[in-house]
């Protein structure tokens, strides 16, 4: 399995089965201004809050591979 095996078969590269990460788009505009370990709102469409989220890990995500 690669490094993309959670995404593609829900399970580690060892084989423990794990959830489907929670991702959020953002723009590149956006995500300039975030920093892993920062904490995020989230609105609603109508720009109530949510909720709060720490961000632990950013990256690209290649819409073409997965």
């Amino acid at each position: 399995m690669s490094i993309f095996s959670v995404l593609k078969y829900m399970h580690l590269a060892n084989g423990l089965p794990w959830t489907l990460p929670v991702t959020l788009p953002v723009t590149k505009a956006d995500a300039k201004s975030i920093n892993v370990g920062d904490e995020v709102a989230l609105n609603s469409v109508e720009g109530e809050l949510s909720g709060v989220i720490q961000v632990e890990e950013m990256f690209e995500y290649d819409k073409l591979e997965n």
